[in-house]
């Protein structure tokens, strides 16, 4: 176990880059689309800013567990754990429990991870992260797709689409995965891309694409009515992006697996959402309004079904 704890600086970076004992690259389309070395996210300049924590033993370095700083305190997310000793994967758990504590000091709400499998499991289970979903990642090396019918009804994503496209997530993606990630909805890097194909009275349809030299990333919000303009939607983030291209899904988007092999994707990993809460969400509690006051006011409270938007393809 480890003698001490500290975090990481810019003059370890040489020791960070040794060769390692074992390690573990989360999210595995960020790691191919932006790979980097350990240390890398202590420079000033680096793409995603990191916060890196360090345990030391008896033989020198013994461990480390990195996570990346997004722009605001919402969410860290766990990137990398390495071990340099022999049985030194034992103290990620603890680095991991640290992390927390440094994030939570600083107003972070929670940490997240994308693990690569079952078998890395164990050390965020010993640090109190809990499963919250699954995703599928599928990858695109072909030719040119023909273009989609629906391609023409896209149009890119507005600062002020950000409500609409927070319904369409809130609508499609179950409330145990909004309140483990919160709001990630509209893109939050300069090198993404945001189309929206908007409905009568909502959007239809949120697709993302995040370019990089290497290749680049798709995520499609869906509602379910408009299905069958999948591979059309698929068919727009595909021309003229980079490949590979990697389409990512969650368990719960399963209907749009068969449509991505179909369009020309395979499978290519899979990997395991975790997270770890650290500020305990309270409830705003405010008396519900009567019905009757309702009546008196002349409204009419409604809750629109998800597909009404889409009953009929826009024209």
């Amino acid at each position: 176990m480890p003698n001490s704890i500290r975090p990481a600086n810019v003059l370890d970076i040489p020791a960070l880059n040794r060769p390692r004992h074992a390690e573990i690259q989360l999210d595995r389309v960020q790691t191919l689309l932006f790979p980097q070395r350990p240390g890398t996210a202590l420079l000033p300049w680096a793409r995603t800013p990191g916060y890196t924590l360090l345990a030391h033993g008896a033989g020198g370095l013994r461990a480390s567990v990195q996570a990346g700083i997004g722009r605001d305190n919402s969410a860290w997310d766990v990137a990398h754990l390495a071990a340099w000793q022999s049985g030194a994967q034992d103290d990620w758990a603890v680095l991991l429990a640290a992390l927390g504590a440094v994030a939570g000091r600083r107003g972070v709400l929670r940490l997240l991870a994308a693990v690569p499998g079952e078998e890395h499991l164990e050390p965020f289970r010993r640090a109190g992260f809990t499963p919250f979903a699954e995703e599928t990642v599928l990858v695109y090396d072909g030719g040119a797709p023909e273009a989609g019918r629906a391609a023409s009804a896209l149009r890119p994503a507005q600062p002020e689409d950000r409500w609409a496209v927070q319904r369409l997530y809130a609508a499609l993606t179950p409330p145990l995965v909004q309140q483990a990630e919160g709001s990630r909805t509209l893109a939050e890097e300069t090198d993404e891309e945001l189309w929206l194909w908007p409905g009568e009275d909502r959007l239809c349809a949120c697709l993302r694409r995040q370019r990089s030299p290497r290749g680049c990333r798709l995520g499609l919000l869906l509602d379910p009515a408009c299905r069958q303009h999948a591979p059309a939607l698929l068919h727009h983030g595909l021309a003229g992006a980079p490949r590979p291209a990697y389409l990512v899904l969650r368990s719960y988007q399963g209907e749009l697996l068969e449509v991505a092999r179909r369009v020309g994707f395979r499978t290519e990993s899979e990997q395991v959402l975790l997270v770890k809460q650290l500020a305990a969400p309270e409830p705003l509690r405010q008396p519900a309004a009567s019905r009757p006051a309702e009546r008196a006011l002349g409204t009419v409270t409604s809750t629109p079904s998800v597909g009404s938007a889409c009953a009929e393809t826009p024209k």
